[in-house]
């Protein structure tokens, strides 16, 4: 079973409260299935913009943020023999996808409380997740 399979990890995130009278805002956000065909990539650049100019806030990311693959994919993919090669390109594709989501989420540096893992993700051959990367 790969990691992130059934991994929970805990995690401390303080948040500092500048002022008693301003809110701060917890944003979750998840479900994108970026890549897939139905995602509605203009509407999810509309959030991270919106997002980009809100104050005080910080997020939480709720799973399936791409669209990899499935835990039935996942197994099928473990079980077969591939060529190593082709592990090698399923690893690059993840790494790029991993890389694309990083860029677009770069304004919540510092302000990203965590990733929660969705069941699509690809997994390294490491046993690292696309989300845990």
């Amino acid at each position: 079973m790969n990691s992130g399979e059934s991994t929970f990890t805990l995690h401390q995130f303080p948040i500092v409260v500048q002022a008693l009278n301003e809110p701060v805002y917890l944003i979750p956000f998840g479900d994108i299935h970026r890549y897939a065909r139905l995602c509605d990539v203009e509407q999810w650049q509309e959030f991270l913009e919106w997002a980009k100019r809100k104050k005080n806030t910080y997020f939480l990311g709720m799973g399936d943020y791409d669209d990899l693959c499935s835990f039935s994919e996942r197994k099928a993919l473990n079980d077969c023999n591939l060529h190593e090669e082709t592990r090698y390109t399923l690893d690059e594709i993840y790494q790029q996808r991993v890389n694309n989501l990083v860029k677009e989420l770069k304004f919540m540096e510092g302000k990203l409380i965590g990733l929660i893992e969705g069941n699509h993700f690809g997994a390294f051959q490491s046993g690292i997740t696309t989300t845990q990367m």
